[in-house]
């Protein structure tokens, strides 16, 4: 493998372009409208940070009230026993989990 190999294939390097053929675009913007749009994105990336952390405090709060209203510690099998006939638990509208929600509905939901 030669110097000039770069992934197995050769490559060759050529001088750069003159100074004439640079293209000169954006230079109609002034130094203060630059200012002001850097300004302007700063801005609205800000704004995008604090509605990101607002959001992510409200979820948060959202878990932590959840995780006290259920917890994680419950043990399924035990609440599933109670509700089984023959060894299987029945979620139709006939089963008694359905039946039990209804009953503790209205205990259950924040007024």
């Amino acid at each position: 493998m030669q110097d000039t190999d770069l992934l197995l294939h050769a490559f060759n390097l050529a001088p750069g372009p003159e100074p004439t053929n640079i293209k000169w675009e954006n230079r109609h913007v002034t130094r203060k409208t630059q200012i002001c749009n850097s300004i302007v994105v700063n801005f609205l990336v800000l704004c995008h940070l604090i509605a990101a952390l607002a959001l992510f405090t409200w979820m948060m709060h959202y878990a932590v009230s959840n995780s006290k209203k259920y917890p994680p510690t419950t043990d399924c099998e035990a609440v599933n026993s109670q509700f089984t006939i023959d060894g299987v638990v029945d979620y139709s509208e006939l089963g008694n989990y359905y039946k039990f929600a209804n009953i503790d509905f209205p205990y259950t939901v924040d007024k």
